[in-house]
């Protein structure tokens, strides 16, 4: 069975970096990454890269099959060089869109709209402004990835709008720790989320799912949720993603998350492929879906 992680960040070693060239950094990080995936029985990833991000296209480059990219649409000073752009109201942001779309180890574009996350992007999308990204997505047969936390109702106008575009909800669309504060109870937009699974362009990124439990691996409170999850989209439209360095506390070299050393529900990234790899629910022709099936051919990216 081949396991992709459809989400993956630098993995950030807690060190002090200061004085460290970028080469020294790309070879560390490079390293780094494929151990911490060997480790474990990962076969491949999806790097999203939200600082310096030569090197995971590097990666990318050198290992096609094993490594593409997932990119950021809109990034913000000092990352402003990292998105598409740094405005998705600049005139050139569909030109350089096209540009991304081009390139053979960008495999989809992930768009925050999450209020409490973008707010000035949350914004432009009610006023429209993001409306040209969805229609040449959708044009040129490029997948989505929509960060809508809290805000789920956006996916389902962009869905209705863009039947013909391939979607794909972040971390089951719910607020997770520690970039935000879980929703009280933690699955209070579960219902909402299980309504996208009308629409046949919406997929979901299982991310994170220990997150939302109370207790230790292998997080049984948890199955029931995720059994409702598997009954409304299957297993043709689920596709597991760690965000393991989100989860152990960093999304880049020199991003340290708030908080990310110690919160309910943090876990290791073994716990969190073994949630998938070792439950009873799922066949193993279902496992090789969901956990790389799915997310190869949702990104028609080629093993």
């Amino acid at each position: 069975m081949e396991v992709v992680d459809l989400q993956v960040h630098a993995p950030g070693p807690f060190v002090d970096w200061s004085g460290a060239d970028a080469d020294t950094r790309a070879r560390v990080l490079k390293e780094a990454l494929k151990q911490m995936m060997d480790a474990v029985g990962v076969d491949a990833v999806v790097f999203n890269p939200v600082d310096e991000p030569q090197y995971a296209l590097d990666l990318a480059a050198e290992e096609p099959n094993r490594f593409c990219i997932n990119q950021l649409l809109v990034s913000h000073p000092p990352r402003a060089t990292y998105g598409v752009t740094s405005d998705v109201e600049a005139p050139d942001t569909i030109d350089r869109l096209r540009a991304v779309i081009a390139n053979p180890h960008v495999n989809s574009v992930r768009i925050f709209l999450a209020l409490t996350h973008a707010p000035k992007e949350y914004a432009q999308y009610q006023a429209g402004r993001f409306e040209p990204v969805f229609r040449t997505c959708q044009e040129l047969g490029f997948p989505v990835r929509l960060f809508v936390s809290g805000v789920l109702d956006i996916a389902d106008s962009v869905a209705s709008r863009y039947p013909n575009l391939q979607i794909i909800i972040d971390h089951f669309g719910l607020r997770q720790a520690p970039i935000s504060t879980p929703d009280d109870p933690r699955w209070l937009d579960l219902p909402k989320l299980l309504a996208l699974a009308s629409y046949p362009n919406i997929a979901v990124q299982v991310t994170g799912a220990p997150i939302y439990s109370a207790q230790g691996y292998p997080y049984s409170d948890v199955r029931p949720y995720i059994t409702k999850i598997l009954t409304a989209f299957g297993v043709d439209r689920l596709a597991w993603a760690s965000d393991i360095s989100r989860v152990r506390g960093r999304t880049g070299w020199h991003d340290p998350l708030p908080g990310g050393d110690s919160y309910q529900g943090r876990h290791n990234y073994m716990e969190s492929l073994a949630f998938w790899l070792y439950t009873d629910e799922l066949s193993e022709s279902e496992k090789a879906k969901v956990l790389g099936g799915t997310a190869r051919r949702l990104l028609k990216w080629p093993g």
